[in-house]
Order: C-alpha cells, then sequence, then structure tokens
C-alpha cells in the first residue's frame, strides 16, 4: 500500500485514493468526541451563516468493501486505494508537529510496524501543544483539551467527509 504523507490544502489537491484529513488538536478531536457521545452527523461549514441555516437532517452514506482484492460493484471505495495523510497544521499554511506525528503514526500502523508516539507524544508540550500549558490561555486552551486530544486509539471509527450540494460538507461517523 502506497501512502503519502502532505500538508495544507494544497496537500489536500494532491491526495489520490482515501484522503484522510489530519488536525489532532481540537477540530476533528473535538468532531470524534461529539461523534462518539451520540451524534450522527456533523455537518462542516465554511461560514457560519451556512450553519444557521442547515436545521434539516441531512442522511448520506458512502459503501467501502472489496471481494477478491477488487472493489465490490456499486460501492464508492474498496479497501486498497491509494492513501494520502494530510497534516493541515495551523490555519493550514504552518507545520503544525501534532497533525505530521498523528500522519507518521497512521503510516506506520497501515504498514503493520510499530510506532513508539509516548514520548513524541510528551514532546509536543514543549512545541505546537506549548499553548495548553500556558496559564494565559487557560480559558481557551486547557492542558485537558492537550490531553483528550492526544489518546491513541481512543476512538473505534472515522469521520466521512462528503460534499454535499450546498457546498458544506457532511462529516458522519463509520465504525472500523
Amino acid at each position: 500500500m502506497k501512502v503519502d504523507i502532505l500538508e495544507f490544502v494544497e496537500g489536500a489537491r494532491k491526495a489520490k485514493g482515501v484522503a484522510v484529513i489530519i488536525d489532532v488538536f481540537r477540530a476533528f478531536s473535538v468532531a470524534c468526541y461529539v461523534v462518539d457521545s451520540g451524534a450522527v452527523k456533523i455537518i462542516a461549514t465554511s461560514e457560519v451563516s451556512g450553519a444557521f441555516q442547515l436545521k434539516k437532517k441531512y442522511i448520506n452514506s458512502v459503501l467501502v468493501g472489496e471481494r477478491d482484492e477488487k472493489k465490490i460493484e456499486g460501492f464508492d471505495l474498496g479497501n486498497s486505494d491509494h492513501v494520502s495523510l494530510v497534516a493541515m497544521g495551523y490555519r493550514a499554511t504552518i507545520s503544525a508537529e501534532e497533525d505530521l506525528l498523528c500522519a507518521e503514526l497512521i503510516a506506520t500502523e497501515l504498514k503493520n510496524k510499530n510506532f513508539i508516539t509516548g514520548k513524541k507524544i510528551t514532546d509536543l508540550q514543549n512545541t505546537s501543544g506549548r499553548r495548553f500549558f500556558n496559564p494565559a490561555n487557560i480559558d481557551y486552551s486547557p492542558p485537558t483539551d492537550f490531553f483528550l486530544c492526544t489518546m491513541i486509539n481512543r476512538f473505534d471509527f472515522i469521520l466521512n467527509a462528503t460534499r454535499r450540494d450546498d457546498g458544506n460538507i457532511d462529516l458522519m461517523r463509520m465504525d472500523v
């Protein structure tokens, strides 16, 4: 299986096969906690005004599977697609160590190799995660957020993103 590690919006544009968008601190970690707490779907919008307009439930599904290593006819995806891991970084313009670390972890897991993460996660407290330990940020970036976002294998699902006809994005739970 070929796995690429890319960054930012241009990385997402270059992604091939299955694209995994990574944003460890907050955005997607929070979305996973929301889904784990019972939310059926998250609709991601680019504008707040669009979020207010979205009141109705929008049902969407993606079929994934294969037989004899081939995508099942009529399914959206097979199990052996090219995988692109896209680290979004800070504001999709500045590298973020936590996103690249997560991409490395996923890539090694996909290749059935062992990846030691303990010290690397601890080191994040002194780099991109240090803001969570700054007393001046306690009201909006508490240390608890750091630990909640860096728990390995906390969820047994992914969030599948599908673009909607209205330009927004549905994020829906897909059990793994």
